[in-house]
């Protein structure tokens, strides 16, 4: 992810909102894990996990909402998450 990513999230955002005049839904499925000890992680590593596990989905769910609550009708943000990282 660039350093832009906030930007471009919300770039992503309202183009999809200007080409179909409204937003009813996001997902938010994408997500990272490197398989690695505890002891042998970078802060590069960890860094970038936070911001496409945490960040990126936060940034989309602001962005999107902002859409989402001058619309009538029912709207949904959906988060998936994984188990894989839980052992």
């Amino acid at each position: 992810m660039s350093e832009n990513f906030e930007k471009e999230i919300a770039d992503f955002v309202k183009k999809v909102y200007q080409k179909h005049k409204r937003l009813d839904i996001l997902v938010n499925v994408a997500g990272i894990w490197e398989m690695k000890r505890f002891v042998d992680e970078t802060s590069e590593l960890r860094e970038r996990m936070m911001r496409i596990n945490f960040e990126a989905p936060y940034v989309f769910c602001q962005n999107s909402f902002r859409y989402m609550i001058g619309q009538p009708g029912l709207k949904y943000i959906i988060n998936i998450g994984s188990t894989a990282g839980i052992r």
